[in-house]
Formats: C-alpha cells, structure tokens, sequence
C-alpha cells in the first residue's frame, strides 16, 4: 500500500491526558501533587472512510485517548484538528481545532463526532425507553420533532437490526448484544462523520461480536463513517481494521496498515501481543513471548523506551559483550535492586528446604548464588569485564549496602533503551515501530531484520 495522497480527516499532535492522583490539600500546598500519565504525547492520522484500530493492554491508555479526544473528559495538552468533509454542514470550515472550542460549540460539533460505549447498559438512562435514548441526540441538536422524531427512531431501530416495536422497551428487558445494537442507533442519530468506538464488544459473546462487528463494517460501507476502534483483542482489532496502532502506556508503540503490523518487523511490545493470539486447533502449541516484570505505574513511568523494562529483545550496553538474553536478565537483577530496601527484597529465594533462611546471615558464596539463581544469571559470563562488575555489586549486597550496590550498578549497566526517549522510524512507506532496534544510530553495524523473526540481525 503506497503513502495516502487524501487529507486525514482528523489529526492529533501531542495529546496528553494527565489526571491527578491525590487530591489532598496538604499534597496540594506543598506542591507534591502527582499526576497519572494516562495519555502522553500521541500522535496519528484518521482518514476518510477507514478504521483505525487502537490496541494494547488494558490500563494502557486506550480508552484515555479516546475520550480526551472527544472532550468527553478534557485533555492536558495537545491538539485534534478535525476537517469536515463537503457533506458535513460544518464544511465551510476547511480546518476545526477541538481542543479549544467552548463547550457549546463543542455540543454542536457532536453532529460530526459520535462514541460508542465499551458498556451499552451503564452508558443508558434505565428510566427512559429506547426511543428516548434513540431519540435524545434529535432533541439536544433541534433535529426532528414529533412525528419525524419517530419516524426518525423507528428507521434507526430497523438499521441496525431491531424493530419498531422495541422502542417502547426499556434498556434491561434486552441482550448485551442488543443492547450495543441500541447504543449504535443512538450514536447514528445525528448522521455523524466519525464514531470512536470503545471496547464495544469486549462485553459480549464471540458469536454476538461476530454480528456486531459485521453490522459495524455494513453501515461504515452505507454512510460512509471513520472509525476508531478501541480494543484490547487484537483478533478483533485485525477483523476491522485499516490501520492499528499499538499503545503501550500511554504512548504509541506502533502504527501501520493492519498487514504491517501483523507481519514482521514489529515492535517487541507487538510481537509479544501477537504471539498470545490463540488459533482455532486443539493441538497448537504456540511460541507465546512471556514478559518479564509487571506494567509499570503511569504515575511514574520508565525513563527512555517506556517498554525497556519487560521488553525480551532490550539493547544490551555497549561496552560489554552480552547477549540479548543474558542482559535481560542482568537488568531484571538491576531493576529489582532500585526499588529494594532489604537485602530480602532483592533475594527472593529465602528457603534451605523446609528451613526459611535469613539472607544477612549468608556469607558471600552462598548470596551470589541466590543471585544467580533469582535472576537467572549464567555460572559464569563470557565477557570477564561483566564477572568482574558483578563481583562488586555481590560485595556490596553482602555488605548489606544497596545503596552503593545500586549506584554502582547504575553507572556500569546502561542500556540506550533506558536513557533515550525512541522515535518513530519509518520501516515502509506505511509503517513506523518507535524502537531503538530499527534506528540505525543505535547499531554497532549495519541495520539488519531477520526474515523469519522480523528481529534486527545480531552484531
């Protein structure tokens, strides 16, 4: 697929989402407020007529994005350009900036921009019918009245696959699957140009998303609709899409046509996700990527490559000869010595048969051992530099000194994946991985991609 030659119809720069993690007066007065990164600089494009699929774990962002995006909850920083297109009533504006309209000209432009909910039930008033809920969004834009407003209500019900008797039904009386039918009705009142739809089948069953994943690319088809689609089941996210970004704490890991970021290269972020895709075969035995550690807090994420810290493929340093394996797990070791206060902390394996032994009791043979052990470090490295630093930081620990354990191994080990912040580098005409792994700069030789693995050749 070549470079798009259309203008996106909608554009974000910079997009952030911070919300506060304390609210006390105190935190407040002395300044110690922390914010939670839930978006942290987003970048991307929407064109006409296509979906994009927004991927990634959950507490990664997604949802975040989405309604930041919508003001449906303010954003921190950062701009979303919206072009109407020639049908939109909004067209003689060649250019709107969402993010600093007031919040009655935002309402109006709600005509253009619709949400689906990941809950159809909790996003509905139980009190009100289903033609009130249908017929809301005509009454809040002046729309229809009367006998057009029903009219108008009975058709959507017909749409996406109800009938005209359910609008006298209310929201508990149908299936979550019809439900969300509900929801997309609701959302298709005002005719919009774009829809964002959020987990809207992560609540249902595999057949019923099935249905409402055809229903969704048929009206996209008929009214000419944009979507971005916010999953976190990337089989899904593959079905619809266009185009996929994955996210990985707030930031955007990778974005490309749904091909290339199904195929190799990927982002090692991407190709852990894919690797966990189940297939339809009793007898599969997949090669699932298993990641280390646990996702960081947004509160306080990661220096440099936000994913350095479970990532499987990290760049090793420099100026130590260390395979890829064996400095993931020299730098699982170094992570778990910066948040340890005890000597415990940092060796987990405590027991001698049924016998719970305490580590500061241990001479300095027997806690190397623990080390390697824990951390999964060879008997001996290949490169005696590396035997020799960790022979220090082992003398420290045993000296129950982790503070000067932990500088010292800060100022010996380091990874460009945990100081510098990666860009995004075009692979393909359509394709961008923000990795150190496909930036020439970080290379000691020429950039390579293995044909099978997608990952860069070793030096």
């Amino acid at each position: 697929m070549s470079q798009r030659t259309e203008e996106p119809i909608l554009r974000v720069e910079g997009l952030k989402k911070y919300y506060r993690a304390n609210e006390g007066f105190i935190e407040n007065l002395l300044g110690r407020t922390q914010w939670v990164k839930a978006v942290d600089g987003v970048d991307f494009e929407l064109y006409p007529g296509e979906t994009l699929g927004i991927v990634g774990e959950s507490g990664c962002g997604k949802s975040s994005l989405g309604r930041a995006m919508f003001r449906l909850v303010e954003p921190t920083e950062g701009e979303v350009y919206y072009r109407p297109p020639p049908e939109s009533e909004y067209a003689d504006e060649a250019e709107v900036e969402l993010t600093s309209l007031s919040s009655s000209r935002m309402r109006d432009m709600r005509k253009d921009l619709q949400f689906i909910f990941q809950d159809p039930f909790s996003s509905m008033n139980p009190k009100m019918t289903v033609g009130d809920i249908i017929g809301e969004p005509l009454d809040i834009h002046g729309i229809a009245s009367g006998a057009e407003r029903q009219e108008r209500i009975y058709e959507l019900l017909e749409i996406v696959g109800l009938n005209s008797s359910h609008a006298n039904r209310f929201p508990h009386e149908f299936s979550g699957g019809q439900r969300q039918r509900i929801g997309i009705a609701r959302s298709l009142a005002v005719d919009p140009e774009i829809i964002i739809c959020d987990e809207p089948v992560s609540a249902l069953d595999v057949s019923v998303q099935a249905q409402i994943l055809n229903l969704l690319e048929d009206l996209q088809e008929e009214f000419n609709l944009s979507y971005i689609f916010i999953a976190h089941d990337l089989s899904v996210v593959e079905h619809i899409s266009d185009r996929v970004g994955v996210m990985y704490l707030g930031e955007i890991a990778e974005l490309g046509t749904t091909e290339d970021v199904y195929n190799p290269p990927y982002h090692p972020y991407s190709e852990a996700l894919l690797s966990a895709i189940p297939e339809p075969d009793p007898l599969w035995e997949g090669d699932r990527i298993l990641l280390s550690g646990t996702v960081p807090s947004p509160l306080d994420p990661p220096s440099g490559c936000r994913f350095h810290t479970r990532c499987p493929r990290v760049i090793p340093p420099e100026s130590f000869e260390l395979s890829t394996e064996n400095w993931r797990s020299v730098l699982n070791f170094k992570l778990r010595l910066q948040g340890a206060e005890s000597l415990e902390a940092v060796t987990a394996l405590e027991a001698d048969g049924d016998e719970v032994r305490d580590p500061s009791t241990m001479n300095r043979t027997e806690i190397e051992a623990l080390v390697r052990e824990e951390f999964d470090l060879p008997n001996e490295f290949a490169d005696p530099r590396v035997e020799d630093e960790l022979a220090t930081i082992i003398d420290s620990l045993t000296e129950e000194n982790l503070e000067e354990a932990t500088t010292h191994f800060e100022d010996v080990f380091s990874s460009p994946c945990e100081t510098d912040t990666p860009e995004q580098v075009p692979t393909g005409d359509t394709h961008k991985i923000a990795c150190h792994l496909y930036d020439e700069a970080y290379h000691r030789g020429p950039v390579g991609v293995d044909g099978d693995t997608g990952a860069p050749a070793d030096d």
